[in-house]
């Protein structure tokens, strides 16, 4: 009984130990209640021997993004143990209670699944905007424009804390023309007693179609920096590593969809250019008086603000007895009190045929001006020219006759052609040619295959020149970066944040571009993964490295001091022996 008393727990254990190491897939999120402002982080965790990525369930309330993976082997009492995590961002598009369906994986030829998880996404809580640490807004100047009529979108970001990697993704403005407005502009502003820095980004939008046109949503993605709300006991080492003032989170703001009613243009008699806005028309004449089959240029110009992209070439009525031949159109624009300005030089060349009085008529020019409410028509001024008769006609004649009773004409040879006549064949023996010798003429026949030869010989001298160069800054990419690390180190010993980051950020992308044989500071973080994963980079170390850039981007943007920005230096020779032992 002792005996088996001892085995019963052993037996117990083992079978609790055969569980815990059995294969799955377990699924968590890192909050199930949460607002459109917020992000959520899926992760799927692996356990046995497979290595494929799970396949998620249908999300179309989310977007969704890959944060890469993260394994981990464990040995315990001889037994190993396999955890892969699949991370995933999840972004809500509205709010509502959701199901995140389960995802299922197989391994060892079995299929598992996870269990479904429920979710709540909530509207934004309803802060006033002077009190929240950032917001947005998007507004139209016009909410009931004219077919063609600009229609100013303006998007504004006002934040008064630190914020990094922010991006924006306008709407796509289905159904519009887009003209951009110039670079974005940054200035501050006084709002409800708090100092804003504000961002303005705008687009000169001309509706194409009648009817309602939605505008959606415009979406800033970018981590900011939130000040705790608790307060506690004030500790030394809160100030250097920032636990105390707050942290960074990504948030999601979002402005409102708006809706445009866009009206037709009043019916008119005359025929539209389709030009909406205040435009005139001129024209302009080189010269006036001239001789038939001399060159006159006319020059028309258009200009005006509005939709000057609508702007088309004028037709000139056939003028009998003149040519005209089409020239270069030119054109200018620019924005002027958020109104676009712009015109559109055309010209033509004219030629008359014959002499006498001709006139060039006015050329007429319908619009719509909006603040008249009605269509106008202008017109260029007309032009006459006075066309004289060229001088006479050169005859060329090179026989004449020398009896004028006969029906019977004989020639009389008055000049001779350029070319020599010869009557004989034995000017085809081209006795010049042996006046040079042959020694001269080998060096003709044979002088290119030589002069091929040494080309090709120089190239190639070239190309091997170049390859070693290339192999030479790839072998000594690692020796380089390594040296650089006492820039950082110096930087954080002056305790310059941004420059250290800075510095971090420039030599890893440096080094990854002698590595490929690219411009290393070009390369974004996007680049960095692709290039990583063409050359065979475990994931888990391309996620490294994606981590080590982004800290570097927050420490350099966000301008705040972390335990990781005293430690980059500390990280930046192991970062780089790893790499190199995979390049």
């Amino acid at each position: 009984m002792r005996r088996l008393a001892k085995i019963v727990p052993i037996l117990v254990l083992c079978g609790m130990t055969n569980n815990a190491w059995a294969a799955g897939l377990t699924a968590t999120i890192d909050k199930t209640h949460a607002t459109l402002e917020d992000q959520l982080l899926l992760t799927l965790e692996v356990t046995g021997s497979s290595r494929s990525e799970p396949q998620l369930p249908a999300l179309p309330d989310f977007v969704v993004q890959s944060r890469g993976q993260s394994s981990q082997v464990q040995i315990i009492n001889g037994r190993m143990r396999s955890n892969v995590s699949f991370n995933y961002i999840l972004t809500p598009k509205k709010s509502g209670q959701f199901m995140i369906g389960a995802a299922r994986v197989e391994i060892d030829d079995e299929v598992h699944f996870s269990k479904p998880i429920s979710i709540k996404i909530s509207k934004p809580e309803a802060i006033p905007q002077q009190n929240r640490p950032a917001f947005v807004l998007a507004e139209v100047n016009n909410e009931t424009p004219y077919v063609g009529e600009q229609v100013v979108y303006t998007f504004r970001f006002f934040r008064r804390v630190q914020i990094a990697n922010a991006k924006l993704d306008l709407p796509t403005f289905d159904g519009f023309v887009i003209e951009d407005m110039g670079e974005q502009r940054e200035y501050e502003i006084v709002r409800g007693g708090q100092k804003f820095i504000v961002t303005d980004v705008k687009k000169a939008l001309f509706p194409q179609e009648a009817g309602i046109i939605n505008i959606p949503a415009a979406v800033l993605n970018a981590d900011i920096f939130m000040q705790n709300r608790k307060r506690r006991r004030r500790d030394m080492f809160d100030d250097f590593f920032g636990s105390a003032r707050g942290q960074t989170q990504t948030k999601v703001l979002r402005t409102d969809a708006m809706v445009l009613r866009v009206k037709n243009l009043p019916v008119s008699t005359q025929k539209s250019s389709g030009l909406i806005g205040a435009f005139d028309i001129k024209a302009t004449l080189t010269k006036s008086q001239l001789r038939a089959g001399e060159s006159t240029t006319l020059e028309v110009i258009i200009s005006g603000v509005g939709n000057i992209q609508q702007i088309t070439k004028p037709t000139l009525p056939q003028i009998k007895g003149v040519k005209i031949y089409e020239d270069k159109t030119s054109q200018e624009r620019s924005m002027n009190n958020d109104r676009l300005r712009g015109q559109k030089t055309f010209r033509w060349a004219v030629i008359p045929l014959e002499a006498g009085l001709l006139e060039i008529p006015k050329l007429t020019l319908h619009y719509f001006d909006v603040e008249a409410g009605t269509h106008l028509t202008k017109h260029s001024a007309n032009f006459l020219l006075n066309v004289t008769p060229s001088g006479e006609k050169e005859e060329l004649r090179l026989t004449t006759s020398q009896n004028t009773k006969s029906a019977k004409l004989s020639v009389e040879i008055l000049g001779e052609d350029i070319s020599p006549i010869h009557e004989e064949i034995n000017v085809l023996n081209a006795p010049f040619a042996s006046n040079y010798p042959m020694a001269l003429w080998f060096l003709f026949f044979f002088s290119p295959p030589f002069l091929f030869f040494g080309l090709f010989l120089n190239n190639k001298r070239l190309n091997k020149s170049s390859a070693e160069r290339d192999s030479q800054r790839q072998s000594k990419a690692a020796k380089k970066a390594l040296k650089r690390v006492q820039e950082v180190t110096k930087a954080e010993v002056q305790n310059n944040i941004e420059l250290s980051a800075q510095t971090a950020s420039q030599l890893v992308r440096d080094y990854l571009g002698d590595k490929a044989l690219l411009e290393g500071r070009a390369l974004t973080t996007g680049d960095v993964s692709k290039l990583l994963q063409q050359q065979s980079i475990p994931q888990e170390l391309i996620q490294t490295i994606q981590t080590f850039l982004e800290l570097c981007d927050t420490l350099q943007y966000a301008g705040r001091q972390t335990a990781e920005s005293s430690t980059l230096s500390k990280q930046l020779p192991e970062l780089i022996k790893k790499i190199e032992r995979h390049l």
